[in-house]
């Protein structure tokens, strides 16, 4: 399995005036998922959720190209 293989993806949070702002993208800043929460331990719950959910199916996807 080459490195071009491997998917890549960026996690960022960012505060905002009343709340946290959370946004999983591509490498090339085309946003994926992205939430807001007041409380910045549940937007980080949320965000590892979704990446994880994301994570699964781009692995689901790879296998089922073989």
């Amino acid at each position: 399995m080459g490195f071009d293989e491997f998917s890549f993806f960026e996690f960022e949070m960012r505060k905002l005036s009343r709340g946290w702002a959370w946004r999983i993208g591509s490498r090339d800043g085309k946003a994926i998922m992205r939430g807001r929460a007041r409380k910045r331990v549940v937007a980080r719950y949320q965000a590892t959720s979704a990446l994880f959910l994301l994570l699964m199916n781009v692995s689901v996807a790879a296998r089922s190209r073989k």
